[in-house]
């Protein structure tokens, strides 16, 4: 029986800071995506064809904030979960979204945009994290490969 007790209720302080953090930031990215799309629908034609390039609020930070959100919410899940698949699939989907910001940058904005997004690339250099949120993104995965270990 003490097994099983410690087997379910084995709970560190490195465990609770996982949670923690995974869960504040997971909010941070639900809280962003919501804002994100209010902007998003203001500034599409028709459904998913947008009308403008927007400037303002997260736009202005980086150029893709729904996929740095999205990625930042599921590395915050997966960091939560303190696990060696959750630091795996952590890495696979935020390859993917990167690679879906490039896919969409070359082949959708700027085909429909032309020289309005190049000047707009210019003028907002990071493409999805701004300084603060790349460092969030570097600990949480160094903080996951450490635990791991504990």
């Amino acid at each position: 029986m003490e097994n099983l007790n410690s087997f379910y209720f084995d709970v560190s302080l490195f465990r609770i800071i996982h949670l923690s953090l995974g869960i504040l930031f997971f909010i941070y990215g639900i809280i962003n995506v919501i804002e994100i799309i209010a902007i998003n629908r203001k500034a599409q034609l028709r459904k998913n064809q947008p009308g403008y390039i927007i400037r303002s609020g997260l736009y202005g930070k980086m150029r893709h904030p729904m996929y740095s959100m999205i990625i930042i919410m599921q590395a915050s899940l997966f960091f939560s979960l303190c696990s060696a698949l959750g630091v795996l699939f952590s890495i696979i989907f935020l390859s993917f979204f990167m690679l879906l910001g490039l896919y969409e940058e070359k082949f959708q904005l700027l085909p429909i945009f032309g020289e309005n997004y190049r000047d707009y690339m210019k003028e907002v250099k990071m493409r999805f994290f701004p300084i603060f949120l790349k460092i969030y993104l570097v600990s949480i995965y160094f903080l996951s490969f450490i635990g791991l270990f504990l």
